[in-house]
């Protein structure tokens, strides 16, 4: 079974795959980039989090990256 530190690099090299940012990402949890960035330095996002970004595994960049504030 894989680790949180895993699952979290894992995370990290799925986004940076797909040229996602953080602040991308934060536009699809409705969360600032610094939160973000939080979320990460402390693993702290659940598989909830990942749900809400969707993500359909393999897909690309989710529509809610491009979207505006």
């Amino acid at each position: 079974m894989a680790t949180v530190a895993q699952i979290t690099d894992a995370l990290k090299k799925f986004l940076k795959a797909r040229g996602m940012t953080y602040a991308a990402l934060g536009r699809c949890l409705n969360l600032s980039e610094g939160s973000i960035k939080r979320l990460f330095s402390t693993s702290s996002f659940t598989l909830q989090d990942i749900y809400r970004a969707e993500w359909p595994p393999l897909a690309g960049n989710p529509p809610c990256a491009t979207r505006q504030r």
